[in-house]
């Protein structure tokens, strides 16, 4: 029989766990013996962090007793903006040679003193840059006093660490067996941050965090006049059962979910529930559009909806109307068996996502010295000597050369006593500064973070920019400088020139509008292309012309091609550390 594990998500609302198969290596179909989720005990839980283990641990033993879950292994999973993560490529080398170079590199990854932090890694590609294979890693990075919160539950509930994974890596294995090698996007809603991956040929080709979830949709309908006095697992149910969510955004529009007899009430809270998705909805959009512009010959073929807030019904039409394409809800897991005993319970797959995958292939963000302690510090006993003396009836010398050892020997002594006394004080001094200034170390970390966000967000912004923006200033440039017979005929314009057809009465007054438009600061070059002697729809001769002028406009701060490469494609650090 394979051995089972119980594989656990926990957020600051919701506790998700799976018991599963579980062998490393193991290729078969895993096997589902039981989940549940039930509410997080308020106060416990701090983004990653678990606080107040004691009463953490016997609550998580009763829900396993609860829900006959004996197995004696655990595998946490973990979704946290303090764990940073970014991508990185080098050379193709054997697996054992990997952390090395990762440890040797992490400052480059990394701009905080990594020593308090674990390191682990997931291969997610193997890629060819100027001739040579390299290996594309997700590398993570967890602060070690969050890990260790993990096993000190563990521990106190009576249970071994198996492995400890982050959630950006925990969908993949799963995700691979339900996609094609077309570029897919897998949009993962979760309560409070939603992980937003590309994978390409099956691999990862982007993911990005977005800092808000179905929470806001949950929070809104507990907050409804329509649905009163609703708790968070019996709003995540209506939410599943109702369709509550409209297609669209306007208020006008005509939806399928609209009853006919609705009342006032119950199509207001429509609207207020579908506009709560608004900015979800719109961070999901951005990362489309991000990455189509940037992979224009191979745009992303297919959008597959999961997480806890993957079935809530019509959230899958609202995206599919605000990408433009078809976006399909999740609603079975490819590779994995369901044990008897459940196949009759109607089960969210999308909601046990990162625990089922977490059993897969997690990564190494197990601390191996403090399992192997069982969470203490290490520490050894040492064995003291007998002192022999010489025979009493011996010379003098003897005697003295005795009371000279045994002093010695007592000095020596109390001098390794009073060493390990201070550096006792000093180690304690010293543990107690590092927890003074963890608060510094976490500000820094988010400042980068922020820094991070900001950089996909003008990255995204720069994609609609373009120096069109500036052609009303340009017109009124226009109207004041050219001949006063000009007559427009048509005006062009692209994000590199604008090109103007005219007549005018005269053909010296084209060389004049040439002339002018030299002077304009925007225009940094005129190229004058055709000319000829025509008549208008009175008969009167004109002068048809075209004339190409080029902008000179100042280079977009904003642009993709001005980003750092870490800048344009790693992935998000905390928040997505993107989450």
């Amino acid at each position: 029989m394979a051995k089972r594990v119980l594989s656990i998500d926990i957020s600051r609302t919701l506790i998700k766990a799976c018991e599963i198969d579980y062998k490393v290596g193991n290729k078969k179909n895993p096997q589902v013996h039981q989940v549940f989720t039930v509410e997080t005990p308020q106060g416990k839980f701090d983004d990653g962090f678990i606080a107040e283990t004691d009463d953490f641990a016997n609550f998580l033993k009763t829900k396993m007793a609860e829900n006959n879950i004996k197995t004696k292994s655990v595998i946490f999973t973990i979704n946290s903006s303090r764990v940073a993560n970014r991508e990185a490529f080098i050379p193709v080398v054997k697996d054992k040679q990997i952390p090395g170079i990762l440890k040797a590199n992490a400052s480059d990854y990394f701009p905080v003193d990594i020593s308090g932090y674990q390191l682990a890694y997931s291969i997610l590609d193997t890629v060819t840059e100027n001739g040579s294979q390299q290996y594309k890693l997700l590398v993570m990075a967890a602060p070690v006093p969050m890990l260790e919160s993990y096993y000190d539950l563990a521990r106190k509930a009576g249970l071994t660490v198996e492995a400890i994974d982050y959630s950006g890596n925990s969908i993949i294995p799963i995700i691979k067996h339900s996609i094609t090698s077309e570029p897919t996007m897998i949009i993962k809603v979760d309560e409070h941050m939603t992980l937003v991956t590309v994978m390409k040929d099956r691999a990862v080709a982007l993911q990005r965090n977005v800092n808000t979830g179905a929470d806001v949709v949950i929070r809104a309908l507990m907050e409804s006049s329509t649905f009163s006095n609703l708790s968070y697992p019996a709003a995540i149910n209506t939410l599943r059962s109702q369709k509550l969510i409209r297609k669209t955004f306007d208020p006008n529009a005509a939806d399928e979910g609209d009853e006919r007899n609705e009342g006032d009430d119950l199509r207001e809270t429509k609207l207020e529930l579908t506009e709560a998705l608004r900015g979800l909805t719109s961070s999901i959009v951005r990362v489309v559009d991000y990455y189509n512009s940037r992979n224009a010959d191979a745009p992303i073929d297919r959008f597959i909806l999961t997480g806890l807030g993957g079935d809530f019904s019509g959230f899958d039409r609202l995206l599919s109307h605000e990408i433009d394409a078809k976006v399909v809800a999740l609603s079975h897991l490819e590779g994995v068996s369901v044990a008897h005993n459940m196949m009759s319970r109607k089960i969210s797959w999308g909601e046990y996502l990162a625990c089922i995958g977490a059993t897969l292939n997690p990564v190494d963000l197990k601390l191996t010295d403090y399992a192997r302690s069982g969470g203490k510090q290490k520490g050894g006993k040492g064995e003291g000597k007998k002192a022999g003396g010489g025979d009493l009836t011996t010379s003098q010398l003897g005697i003295i050369l005795l009371v000279l050892g045994i002093l010695a020997s007592v000095g020596m002594t109390g001098y390794s006593l009073l060493t390990n006394y201070m550096e006792t004080i000093r180690n304690k001094q010293l543990k107690a500064k590092v927890t003074q200034l963890e608060p510094i170390e976490l500000v820094y970390t988010d400042y980068q973070n922020a820094q991070l966000l900001y950089t996909d967000a003008a990255s995204m912004y720069g994609l609609t920019v373009n120096n069109n923006e500036a052609i009303i200033e340009l017109i009124e440039e226009l109207k004041k400088k050219m001949p006063a017979s000009i007559a427009l005929e048509s005006l062009e314009t692209d994000n590199e020139a604008l090109t103007i057809s005219f007549t005018v009465d005269d053909e010296s007054a084209i060389g004049e509008v040439v002339q002018n438009l030299r002077t304009f600061e925007a225009i940094k070059d005129v190229e004058f292309t055709s000319a000829a002697l025509d008549e208008d729809d009175t008969g009167r001769k004109v002068w048809s012309s075209t004339i190409v002028a080029y902008f000179d406009l100042p280079a977009n701060p904003y642009a993709p091609e001005e980003l750092t490469e870490e800048g344009a494609d790693g992935s998000q650090t905390d928040a997505q550390v993107q989450q």
